[in-house]
């Protein structure tokens, strides 16, 4: 949903015209502002176009880039190349991503601005040829120089139309989201109705305050929040149900449940995440004339929400704390069923109370649209088997990858393929579980950032050879679900155009990476896509009592009294503690 205001107005103006003008249109800003939005806005509406989307990232080549325009073409004459069909526009998002090599350009960059300044470029295999590529003009968006993303060089900026999209002023801001949840809360009651505005002021509020206190640093890089974050707390909001919300005090401790969700989750510390409590309790306090007590439960500072349950009839509700032993009954029985029917993979499981409410954190990731997370902890949290059994609740395929030495890129796209397949052609929801360690190949966490950014893999899907079977097997699906009659015309565009938003909202991705090590620091600047577009959660070390449960349930096995098995236990427990503790003082 996008609200518009008087510069997205403006711009928007300003820049279908310099498209429909043939001119270069660059739109720079901080991310959240809506330049990637807007341009997809403009470009939709441009029908006498076809379009394609390049994310950049610090690991694309002018090669790669080069490909991946071919791919959309066709071969006029032997050193022409043209769209099928109308004149395309290609937008690159992330334009000044690419790492700059030792001479201080940026190759991708380059080869753009040499199409610009000679309509063409010279073949990779015969360098002699040089090809004119006709018909294509460029749109980009890239945000401020800084992070991970470079200054572009004086050469390619001259060459298009620079676009600044301003941060949005407060009032701005606070009547975009007041406008979407106006029109969310319209057949509500009205006690409900008069919470849209301070809805909106305290969700913007805590996110200055959050961005003004929670700042990046080496160990904490990805402590970036922007203007998503707010969205994502609204989208949760959103998911609330007329029919299951009685009086305001459930849309108060939803919005509650949401910022920890998207703010108080990331977060590395205990006194952070006290801290970030805090925040919110003020925005409450302030704004909504609550406490954060008397919107979470007082046993654990927390609230739980979901749509699994039998009693909300697949609908997202408050499971209340008296309400915790039917849940973990509930998904003892799930983990039972998974067992049952992957046998060769069962799990053994303790479903302990934080694992339980990381398996609802999980589920709503997965169940939200267009939703992506990544799992931030040590091996042995049982991130892979949680997202597992998350995913089962929700009735999802899990798609993972078999990583041999054998096992490169080739592989890595055929299997993205054919889940692509399975989410575009038969509408199958699955959850994709990717780990840090099956990064065999820098090749695959660009896909991924692809996947994350704009929704596809460049090139997955020829043009020549699967588009023509794309558009006969979606055809039957799109004419059903848009009531169309037999004989109804229909654009080859928007059949292309359905099967990938199919997959879009069929296939999410949860990533798995150590909280460890360098990559994770190293993987979020270097492809933004993997923090700006996913919900992260950070998982904290286990509770004494959780490693005990642990420890109870397999020494139930060996038939030993209650007090030897708690002396063993203990034990375990004492010896983790003090590894923890050597590790800790040698860092």
């Amino acid at each position: 949903m996008l609200v518009p205001t008087t510069d997205q107005v403006r711009n928007k103006n300003i820049i279908t015209r310099l498209l429909s003008n043939k001119n270069a249109v660059l739109a720079v800003g901080l991310t959240g502002t809506g330049k990637t939005v807007l341009l997809n806005g403009v470009l939709l509406q441009m029908f006498e176009y076809t379009t394609m989307n390049i994310v950049f990232s610090a690991q694309t080549s002018s090669q790669k880039t080069q490909e991946m325009i071919e791919s959309k073409l066709v071969k006029r004459s032997k050193n022409k190349m043209i769209p099928d069909g109308k004149k395309m526009i290609i937008f690159i998002d992330d334009l000044n991503m690419p790492r700059k090599d030792i001479y201080g350009s940026q190759p991708p960059l380059e080869l753009i601005r040499q199409w610009m300044d000679y309509e063409g470029w010279f073949d990779r295999t015969n360098r002699e040829l040089f090809k004119f590529i006709l018909d294509i003009q460029f749109v980009s968006a890239m945000g401020p120089p800084g992070g991970g993303r470079a200054e572009i060089s004086t050469r390619i900026q001259n060459k298009f139309h620079v676009i600044n999209f301003v941060v949005l002023s407060d009032q701005q801001v606070k009547r975009i989201y007041q406008s979407i949840l106006a029109y969310k809360f319209q057949e509500f009651e009205d006690e409900i109705k008069l919470l849209i505005e301070p809805i909106g002021q305290a969700t913007y509020n805590l996110f200055q305050m959050v961005t003004n206190n929670f700042l990046p640093t080496p160990a904490k890089s990805h402590y970036v929040f922007n203007m998503r974050d707010i969205s994502k707390v609204i989208q949760g909001v959103y998911q609330l149900d007329r029919l299951y919300c009685d009086n305001k005090m459930t849309v108060l401790r939803l919005w509650a449940h949401e910022c920890l969700r998207v703010f108080h989750d990331r977060l590395i510390s205990v006194e952070d995440r006290q801290l970030c409590k805090q925040l919110i309790n003020d925005q409450l306090v302030s704004c909504l004339q609550t406490t954060i007590k008397e919107c979470t439960n007082e046993n654990e500072d927390d609230t739980v929400f979901a749509n699994f349950m039998e009693e909300s009839g697949g609908k997202y509700i408050e499971v209340t704390y008296n309400d915790r032993e039917n849940l973990k009954k509930f998904l003892e029985e799930k983990l039972v069923q998974f067992n049952t029917e992957n046998k060769s993979k069962a799990m053994n499981i303790v479903l302990f109370q934080e694992a339980v409410h990381y398996i609802c954190k999980i589920n709503r990731i997965i169940n939200l649209g267009k939703g992506h997370g990544m799992l931030v902890g040590e091996g042995g949290a049982g991130r892979h088997s949680l997202t597992k059994l998350a995913t089962h609740i929700a009735e999802y395929k899990s798609w993972q990858i078999e990583v041999s030495k054998n096992y490169r890129m080739k592989e890595f796209r055929e299997d993205i393929k054919k889940w692509c397949e399975e989410a575009g052609f038969k509408g199958v929801s699955g959850t994709f579980i990717f780990s840090d360690n099956q990064i065999a190949n820098e090749g695959f966490i660009e896909d991924i950032n692809n996947i994350l950014s704009v929704g596809e893999v460049p090139n997955l899907f020829s043009q020549k050879e699967d588009y023509p079977q794309i558009k006969d097997r979606v055809r039957k699906h799109y004419r059903e679900e848009n009531k169309l009659d037999k004989d109804a015309k229909i654009q080859d565009e928007d059949l292309i155009e359905y099967f990938f938003t199919r997959i879009q909202n069929n296939f999410h991705l949860m990533i798995l990476m150590s909280k460890t090590g360098e990559n994770l620091r190293n993987y979020c600047r270097m492809y933004p896509g993997l923090v700006n577009n996913t919900t992260m959660i950070w998982f904290m070390p286990w509770p004494e009592q959780a490693l005990v449960e642990v420890a109870n349930r397999y020494l139930l096995q060996l038939k030993l009294d209650d007090e030897l098995t708690a002396n063993i236990a203990n034990a375990f427990l004492e010896q983790q503690k003090g590894s923890k503790n050597q590790k800790e003082s040698t860092m």
